[in-house]
């Protein structure tokens, strides 16, 4: 007859041999490297900056020019549906000193240049009318130079100033 003290101990002990049997397996499968273990557990780390992120082409070419204005803007939108591209609306104007500084420090870039091939481009001076202000005011914009990305799924927004310094910056804030 079984002690009713034992009685509690049998689950434990049950619970304990699988463990060890788990832990059986596991050392096995690490010995003998079964399908790639030691690889994928023990592999060194890839840098973090060989780590680029990766986004779909786009489904149609885009224009490599600039859209211009709010006119331009509406051609915009339809290019982005059809190439299912971002678009970026550029807020400028002819007599702004930091928007001639940003176009000739980080527009000018090549990294920037590259990065904009990829994606729809419109460039809006809100002084020429009452559609481009209207744009402005829409996006959110209260100074100038202003940079927006309207993604080809969620919310547009308005990026900070500071993603304005850089051509990196521009481009790890525009994604």
């Amino acid at each position: 007859m079984v002690n009713p003290s034992e009685r509690r101990n049998l689950p434990r002990n049950w619970i304990g041999g699988v463990a060890l049997l788990a832990a059986a397996l596991f050392a096995g499968a690490l010995a003998f490297d079964l399908g790639g273990l030691q690889s994928k557990l023990f592999a060194e780390p890839i840098a973090a900056h060989a780590i680029a992120p990766t986004f779909p082409p786009p489904a149609a070419a885009i224009t490599p020019a600039w859209y211009i204005g709010a006119s331009g803007y509406d051609g915009a939108e339809q290019e982005q549906k059809t190439a299912r591209a971002n678009l970026i609306v550029y807020f400028q104007q002819r007599s702004c000193d930091g928007c001639r500084k940003f176009e000739k420090e980080v527009l000018a870039a090549p990294e920037v240049k590259s990065f904009l091939a990829g994606v729809v481009k419109v460039r809006v001076d809100p002084g020429d009318g009452e559609r481009e202000q209207v744009l402005a005011r829409r996006l959110g914009v209260s100074q100038l130079p202003a940079v927006a990305v309207i993604p080809q799924q969620g919310p547009p927004r308005l990026l900070p100033q500071g993603a304005l310094s850089s051509p990196h910056a521009l481009i790890v804030f525009s994604r």
